[in-house]
């Protein structure tokens, strides 16, 4: 029975995931609405984040000030900046439905009733909601694109490096819905489970961000915890994914799904 709780998930999510991805198409094809048609009006969003403090610029991610009076740089930061704390929101439902909802629920009963070994239950909901963001990342792919079609005059970008740009979003996605699987198989109930994750997202986003602003060693010895320091979301359209983050992201997120499967195992659920 290989392959059902995959094809289970993905039926039940589909209209989910057509909601996410085009709410993130949207957000995707804003900024080329957005997008200034002179020179000027770029350096006008230019003196605007020369005006900000420091610390808002670190909340986006602008660590180049300069690059938003480019259109790729526009683009950039107008989506990027901001994406991974709304596919945050994405990480931790999916990553509350690998386990502690069904348990929370009670549906996880009928489902350990099957003649499924426990470890296919996690491994393919987890690759499940994984195809589900590699969905929404080609929907934001697809903004990209109408976007750029729309203003033809003012960008000039191939469209593989929209294609890059938009599964930039894909190592700090599923790391985030897979610490909260972990979490999820951790602990009882799904609103602490919810809490938690939660609070690593949030406390990871902190740690990055005062770290950019503070120049002592301390805080850039803390930054290296975030994992938010580790994606070059934000410049991904010009430079593309950093290979090693996205590979040590890989790495880790692999350990901690074993991890979730392990105290899944465990895991002392009625039947």
């Amino acid at each position: 029975m290989r392959g059902t709780v995959l094809y289970e998930t993905l039926r039940r999510s589909w209209k989910h995931a057509l909601y996410w991805g085009l709410g993130i198409a949207l957000l995707a094809f804003y900024p080329f609405l957005m997008m200034p048609n002179t020179p000027e009006g770029f350096q006008q969003y230019v003196e605007i984040a020369k005006g900000l403090p420091e610390g808002v610029l670190e909340m986006f991610g602008m660590s180049d000030i300069a690059a938003i009076g480019t259109p790729v740089g526009f683009i950039g930061y107008s989506f990027f900046g901001y994406i991974l704390l709304i596919l945050a929101v994405y990480s931790v439902i999916a990553g509350l439905n690998v386990s502690a909802v069904d348990e929370d629920n009670g549906s996880m009963d009928i489902l350990l009733s099957l003649p499924l070994p426990r470890w296919q239950i996690i491994i393919e909901k987890i690759i499940a909601y994984s195809v589900i963001a590699l969905v929404i990342a080609l929907f934001a792919f697809a903004g990209f694109i109408l976007g750029a079609m729309l203003v033809p005059d003012r960008i000039d970008l191939e469209w593989h490096k929209y294609l890059i740009g938009a599964l930039a979003i894909l190592p700090g996605t599923i790391f985030m819905m897979i610490i909260t699987a972990f979490i999820g198989t951790l602990v009882r109930r799904r609103v602490t489970a919810a809490v938690l994750a939660g609070a690593f997202i949030f406390g990871s986003y902190v740690l990055n961000v005062i770290g950019g602003i503070s120049n002592t060693n301390f805080a850039e010895t803390m930054k290296g915890f975030s994992f938010f320091a580790y994606l070059n979301t934000t410049t991904a359209l010009e430079q593309g994914v950093t290979i090693e983050s996205a590979l040590a992201l890989a790495i880790i997120s692999i350990i901690f799904a074993g991890g979730a499967v392990i105290l899944f195992e465990r895991r002392d659920v009625s039947v």
